[in-house]
């Protein structure tokens, strides 16, 4: 299950309260589906979509604002 957005927000307010700030945030997601439009259903195709991208999406989403504040900061994403 993806962290929803509110929840993410929660944990990057909780490291910066005990930090201070957040200087990297690495992705490393990945759910592989073999087979293609034939062999997928459309259920195993959103999933593959909301794991290997959405979940970056909410994550940078989430962290950016406090890097851009700080001025300063490394994302790194592997999908």
């Amino acid at each position: 299950m993806l962290p929803n957005r509110r929840q993410f927000e929660n944990v990057v307010s909780t490291v910066i309260e005990k930090f201070g700030r957040i200087d990297i945030l690495h992705n490393r997601v990945g759910l592989g589906r073999m087979g293609g439009p034939l062999e997928l259903s459309e259920a195993e195709w959103h999933k593959a979509i909301d794991v290997n991208l959405t979940s970056i999406f909410i994550t940078c989403k989430a962290t950016l604002p406090s890097m851009l504040r700080q001025r300063s900061g490394i994302i790194i994403n592997i999908s």
